[in-house]
């Protein structure tokens, strides 16, 4: 697996504070889990040992989130909004190695 993770965060600035990540990774091998090739250590006569490299199941190429956060300080914005904050967390990921196609119901 290879990758770099990128990460920009502002502090607390006239009540606002913010975070943003992005990961950009690149996830090969020969198999996605201990017994994909269990059958090349296994027996001798059926062996198969793994002779091509394929992007793992669970690979995402790109992944991020933002997170803002505004918040009033103790004593500020008067007795109703001390104290008082929103925080608001957008995430996304893409360059996932297939797209699932559900298959249709069979009802007959």
């Amino acid at each position: 697996m290879k990758g770099v993770e990128l990460t920009l965060e502002l502090r607390r600035t006239e009540r606002l504070q913010a975070r943003v990540n992005y990961t950009l990774s690149d996830s090969v091998g020969t198999g996605a889990s201990s017994a994909s090739n269990a059958v090349a250590t296994s027996d001798e006569i059926k062996a198969r040992f793994p002779n091509f490299v394929a992007t793992h199941p669970f690979s995402q190429t790109h992944k991020g989130s933002i997170i803002l956060d505004y918040r009033f300080a103790k004593g500020d914005g008067g007795p109703v909004l001390e104290g008082f904050g929103v925080s608001l967390l957008m995430s996304f990921n893409s360059g996932h190695p297939y797209t699932k196609i559900q298959e249709p119901l069979n009802l007959g």
